[in-house]
């Protein structure tokens, strides 16, 4: 099995849960809350004009990436909610 392969298949439920973050999103405005917590932190730099499709599948990505680096630096089996925290700086590593 080919690397490429093996990341497909890997992958798959994570592109499935981002494909209903993705879904459940696109209902609500994001592109302010977006900004706030993903937009650069350093200054001179400013986050591009974005469609709301395109922040809304950004926001997704970036929650799920979020949670798997969650995941990986407190070990075991967290949710966002908990993903969230430790991204904000709530729980400590």
């Amino acid at each position: 099995m080919s690397l490429e392969t093996a990341a497909g298949v890997k992958g798959k439920r994570l592109r499935q849960a981002v494909a209903e973050m993705v879904c459940a999103f696109s209902k609500c405005k994001l592109k302010d809350e977006f900004r706030t917590v993903f937009a650069p932190r350093y200054c001179g730099s400013v986050l591009p004009d974005i469609s709301p499709e395109r922040v809304t599948q950004r926001t997704a990505w970036n929650l799920a990436c979020i949670w798997l680096l969650c995941r990986n630096a407190l070990g075991g089996k967290h949710g966002l909610v908990e993903a969230e925290d430790w991204f904000r700086g709530s729980t400590s590593v």
